[in-house]
């Protein structure tokens, strides 16, 4: 319903995606089309792999015009999902604040970063998912860990960003991304 044209492009040498929204109420994503192993769902520490690890550098754009229902950053069951869908694994904004979020079935845990990066710069994010727990990094360092709440449908890398109604455009900028598992 915006009248910009979304889109996303390659930016510059170490940004893989641009996610514009140059207009308010629109709305762009990147998405994994492959869901990986939810190493949450292990029922023993005898299983090979024990952690699923996502790891991304993010910058992004004017926060106050992000409408904070639609803007995630993380894991979930499929690409292009909201910020208020059920299974999703990652960092939120709640009143243009940064937040961890982990959701099952609907129900869900939110915890705010303490001592917050500035977001309008590039960060370094991390999220790793064990059996039992989720750990959430910002530039290296433990933010949240959350153990409540934690879904064990396989998951894939999701961005979404969309540019709130009666504001100006936003952006997300995505830098180097990874998602890999871990044996121990």
């Amino acid at each position: 319903s915006g009248t910009g044209a979304s889109s996303r492009a390659i930016n510059g040498p170490r940004t893989v995606g641009l996610l514009n929204c140059p207009a308010a109420s629109d709305v762009v994503w990147l998405g994994g089309r492959r869901r990986v192993f939810n190493p949450g769902a292990a029922s023993s520490t005898l299983d090979m792999y024990q952690r699923l690890v996502l790891e991304f550098e993010m910058l992004l754009g004017t926060v106050a015009n992000i409408d904070n229902a639609e803007f995630s950053a993380g894991l979930s069951t499929g690409s292009g999902q909201v910020r208020t869908d059920n299974d999703i694994i990652g960092f939120v904004l709640d009143g243009d604040l940064l937040q961890t979020i982990t959701d099952n079935g609907g129900t869900e845990t939110l915890t705010a970063v303490a001592s917050p990066p500035t977001l309008t710069v590039s960060n370094l994010y991390k999220i790793v998912v064990r059996n039992g727990a989720v750990d959430f990094h910002v530039n290296g360092v433990l933010k949240n860990t959350h153990t409540t709440n934690l879904t064990t449908i396989p998951l894939t890398a999701n961005f979404r960003v969309k540019a709130e109604a009666g504001t100006g455009a936003t952006k997300v900028e995505l830098g180097n991304i990874r998602m890999y598992l871990l044996d121990a």
